[in-house]
């Protein structure tokens, strides 16, 4: 009895290879797109991700430099339209020579000390990051990401795709225009900047 009820005949054997067949095909017919759907959803979701980053360390940029200035209001009484954009990291600077360490024009990047906190300028250049910048190469603009505190810095961790100008310049007077770009390096040079008037 066990025979009969597995016993394929000779005549019916080829149907059912052809069935299985058609069948595999019919499923990898319809689930080809839904793996399509899949992995584009997943490049869209990193693209987003990226693009996130990048506008918060463009906006982390432009505040620190606000943060700057108004700590210069509260550190120099007196003197504000004097020492306003005073480079306030340096522990020497006093009300009597606030004005001796400017924030000059320039092409700026923001050192943080991992351990206090603290930001600070560095001066890198006295242009904008030109339109025919490599990333390819190693470049002080290119942020790390420290996987301790998951901070992005440019002294400590690995090394990311995103760049970050801060662009310093004078309209006149005591007017200073501050400009934060982020670079992300991808198949294609993206750039998300923002602007500030102090």
């Amino acid at each position: 009895m066990k025979n009969k009820i597995f016993k394929i005949s000779k005549k019916n054997s080829g149907e059912t290879l052809i069935e299985i067949i058609i069948a595999v095909g019919v499923i990898i017919t319809v689930l080809a797109p839904a793996a399509g759907l899949q992995v584009q959803s997943i490049r869209n979701l990193a693209f987003s991700r990226d693009h996130l980053i990048a506008e918060t360390l463009v906006n982390e940029g432009i505040e620190i430099i606000r943060n700057m200035r108004d700590t210069n209001f509260l550190k120099f009484p007196g003197k504000e339209k004097d020492c306003w954009n005073t480079k306030s990291d340096d522990p020497d600077i006093t009300l009597d020579n606030c004005n001796k360490n400017k924030i000059e024009s320039g092409s700026y990047i923001l050192k943080r000390d991992i351990d206090t906190l603290k930001w600070s300028i560095k001066n890198i250049s006295a242009n904008f990051i030109p339109d025919d910048f490599n990333f390819e190469e190693k470049s002080e603009y290119q942020l790390k990401l420290d996987n301790n505190t998951q901070l992005y810095n440019h002294d400590s961790g690995g090394l990311t795709n995103f760049f970050r100008e801060i662009y310093v310049e004078y309209d006149g007077g005591n007017k200073m225009n501050v400009f934060s770009a982020c670079f992300l390096k991808t198949a294609r040079k993206q750039k998300l900047l923002s602007a500030l008037i102090i």
